[in-house]
């Protein structure tokens, strides 16, 4: 037998007793992740907005450059926050969004010229501008 108060809190879910029926209400957190559109099409990828700008999960940043730009070299230093575009080597100011680790979209465009873009809040929609 575990208390299941204290379990369940400990994990950020809501506990209530029912003294009517005799039971225990858990209700875990449910947090709102949204889904990044490119182009209007959907992708898998996480997004957070934060003080008008945009962030997605490093690892999904270098998938964002390899969708637009097909033939560069794109990897990505996880560890370091370092992303490496053609031998370029760019560091990623990085935040935290619970257990995310996620960067600003437009930090590629000030630092390398790549994706320039829209951002269209309302959809969750990202549009690449030529």
């Amino acid at each position: 037998m575990i208390p299941a108060r204290t379990v369940a809190e400990a994990l950020g879910a809501k506990v209530e007793w029912d003294e009517e029926n005799s039971i225990v209400k858990i209700t875990p957190e449910v947090k709102p992740y949204r889904f990044l559109k490119v182009d209007g099409d959907q992708t898998p990828w996480l997004y957070w907005e934060e003080e008008g700008r945009l962030f997605v999960e490093v690892h999904n940043l270098t998938e964002m450059i390899k969708l637009r730009y097909a033939k560069k070299s794109v990897s990505l230093a996880y560890s370091s926050n370092i992303l490496i575009i053609d031998n370029r080597s760019l560091s990623l100011p990085v935040k935290m969004f619970g257990n995310f680790k996620a960067t600003p979209v437009d930090t590629v465009y000030f630092n390398t010229g790549m994706l320039n873009f829209e951002w269209d809040s309302a959809a969750g929609n990202l549009k690449y501008k030529n």
